[in-house]
């Protein structure tokens, strides 16, 4: 028999969509089976199927099959006239066994159930987005950007929180308008369509479902186009994980303690086996390191640290020289920015020069050069540090 599967994620306020999809999709002949990684359809002949689909209250988040609540709850539905088919999490399918079957909520039942859920869904980590997207606004009006722009995963991950804290601003609004339309239309005696009218929602819906996977692929390839190859690697590993786990979860659909269980060990293990992962990659790095030769005096360059993205360049150089009068301290660290945009450069320059503490900045066309741990040099010694890193 063949079967086809489609990825889509339906929210709890969308149900009366998803009971539209399986009805047409009914009517082309692929009848709804159950869910697995996404939802599967088997191909028999064409069928007028009539679907609702409920959002079960005692239901959980973590739920991937009918648990002992919910079959308990189908009963019930049975003899309302519904067979339950599937359920995930809240969501509950009904296919309906005779014409004169009863509803199987009322109105304002039904419009409470799909608000709590809705709000505990969406509303998941929100405040916690909320308050990271405040503070990286904060940050972006007080911290010096040259610390994160010029590294296009850095820059890629604030972007995507900024993203993130606008989306949860736009749902928290969306919701507010949804639960005021929705609560006008029940007192005005009406029942409200729980959904998006038009065909679009339903690519929008399986865009949704994707858009995770593409953003992380999208990390992938630029921490590995910059060349990174220690961020690449844990990144990697993290999408690894994820990807098993949510397979996992999809095709073996384990029961909600089991689930719970491996969610809180993903929780536990993965932070310390990334941070194992990094700790190994970073030791196993070699050091790049050249001796150099300068009008000044002789000595050694190391590179700490090299970021290259969109914005420019970032290198943060420590200079050692091998007669340590030629520098106040046995070791110098040097930060260089390089970039075409005058502004970012300005910017940093503001930032810096704000701050309290031992560094010079010396600024020339395109880049600019932080020197730590000393706030005067001489004119000979800043020859030094120019000629050791070939400015």
């Amino acid at each position: 028999m063949r079967r086809k599967v489609v990825f889509g994620n339906f929210r709890y306020r969308e149900c009366d969509n998803l009971a539209l999809y399986l009805e047409k999709m009914a009517r082309e002949g692929w009848i709804f089976r159950d869910w697995r990684l996404g939802m599967v359809f088997e191909k028999e002949e064409p069928q007028k199927l009539e679907y609702a689909v409920e959002v079960f209250s005692e239901g959980n988040e973590n739920d991937t099959k009918p648990e002992p609540e919910t079959e308990e709850f189908a009963v019930y539905c049975r003899q309302a006239g519904w067979e339950l088919v599937s359920s995930r999490k809240k969501l509950c399918i009904f296919r309906k066994l005779s014409q004169d079957a009863a509803p199987i909520m009322e109105p304002e039942e039904r419009y409470r159930s799909i608000k709590k859920a809705e709000r505990e869904s969406g509303g998941r980590w929100a405040i916690f987005i909320c308050i990271l997207g405040l503070s990286l606004l904060n940050g972006l009006r007080t911290d010096n950007p040259g610390e994160w722009i010029f590294d296009n995963l850095e820059l890629a991950l604030w972007i995507t929180l900024f993203c993130l804290f606008i989306y949860k601003l736009t749902w928290f609004l969306d919701f507010r308008y949804w639960t005021a339309k929705a609560r006008r239309a029940l007192d005005m005696g009406a029942e409200p369509f729980y959904g998006k009218e038009g065909t679009w929602i339903y690519l929008w819906i399986q865009l949704r479902w994707l858009l995770p996977y593409l953003i992380a692929l999208v990390y992938l390839t630029l921490t590995f186009l910059a060349g990174d190859k220690i961020s690449g690697g844990l990144l990697l590993t993290i999408f690894i994980v994820v990807v098993l786990y949510k397979g996992w979860v999809g095709l073996l659909k384990p029961q909600r303690y089991r689930h719970e269980m491996a969610f809180m060990m993903i929780l536990l293990i993965l932070p310390v086996m990334v941070y194992g992962l990094w700790l190994g990659l970073v030791l196993a790095a070699p050091k790049e390191e050249e001796k150099i030769e300068t009008a000044y005096g002789d000595g050694s360059v190391s590179i700490e640290e090299d970021k290259k993205g969109i914005m420019g360049r970032a290198v943060t150089y420590e200079i050692t020289p091998a007669d340590s009068s030629l520098l106040p301290e046995e070791s110098v660290t040097c930060e260089l920015y390089e970039t075409p945009h005058a502004w970012l450069l300005d910017r940093m320059e503001e930032l810096w020069s704000k701050e309290s503490g031992k560094e010079m900045l010396i600024r020339d066309p395109g880049r600019m050069l932080r020197i730590s741990g000393m706030d005067q040099l001489e004119a000979d010694q800043i020859l030094f540090i120019r000629e050791a890193l070939k400015l």
